[in-house]
């Protein structure tokens, strides 16, 4: 007795139990070429390990803050809990009662507790050359105590500058471009869909930093994680990790989105 298939003949004896089995010669092609085209896939392509960062842009003053970034927002988070939002728009420079003023759109939201919001508040600010305010106002209130908006604004400008200026001391010398040299620091690649990176439109890069002091009676460790956005012509430094220790909770400061000028 025999049964066809449409790749062997399968050939039962008479109690019907298996005897034989045939693979025709169309069957080997077909498993051929699935391990032809399997094997040709193409493999998801990673960024190059970059071999130096030579050119980070970190502004640390306002003046190099603003004349970078047109726009920039900066979340301060611990674990999933978002502890202040920081955003801001330049806005470009009109006269204030005769004096030339930066205009800037600042929005601020700071969290006590996960979930619980302690203030948020949007405001249009002006700075005269020398870094004061001299006008402030909302939509609401209208125009605002220069006193009251002053600490709101540079409140809030320091604290995105808080992340650079942490940052900056280990881009002088090109200590992390020259980190074969330094067995502490480590450079790996972040995947582009890292959700606080998602928006920046380049692949990110993971620098670890380990520092040990040595003491007389133990060594202390320090550890930080700098993150980077390689832009190929330029770099940008786009989030800062300080590690849980002892009583203590990780820390991020995340740029997620910024447009430059």
């Amino acid at each position: 007795m025999q049964i066809k298939a449409k790749l062997g003949v399968i050939t039962l004896s008479e109690n019907g139990k298996l005897s034989v089995l045939t693979v025709t010669f169309g069957a080997i092609i077909l498993i051929t070429l699935f391990l032809i085209v399997y094997n040709n896939l193409p493999e998801e392509e990673l960024p190059p390990e970059p071999t130096s960062f030579d050119n980070v842009i970190c502004p640390t003053t306002f003046r190099e803050l603003t004349s970078t970034f047109e726009e920039l927002n900066m979340i301060i988070r611990e674990k999933s809990w978002v502890k202040s939002r920081t955003h801001y728009v330049y806005e470009g420079r009109e006269a204030i009662d005769g004096e030339e003023a930066d205009r800037l759109i600042i929005y601020q939201k700071l969290s006590t507790y996960p979930g619980i919001i302690t203030s948020e508040e949007t405001f249009t600010v002006w700075f005269d050359s020398r870094l004061n305010v001299i006008k402030g106002e909302d939509e609401e209130q209208g125009e605002l105590p220069v006193e009251h908006v002053s600490s709101s604004a540079h409140g809030s400008l320091n604290t995105i500058l808080s992340l650079f200026k942490e940052v900056e001391p280990w881009l002088d010398n090109n200590s992390i471009a020259n980190s074969a040299e330094e067995p502490e620091i480590t450079i790996g690649h972040m995947e582009n869909d890292e959700e606080a990176f998602a928006d920046l439109g380049a692949p990110v890069y993971r620098v670890d930093i380990v520092r040990v002091e040595e003491g007389e009676i133990y060594d202390a460790i320090y550890r930080k994680v700098l993150y980077i956005a390689d832009y190929g012509d330029y770099q940008v430094v786009v989030g800062l990790e300080i590690p849980s220790v002892v009583g203590l909770p990780a820390h991020y400061w995340l740029v997620e989105h910024f447009i430059f000028r």
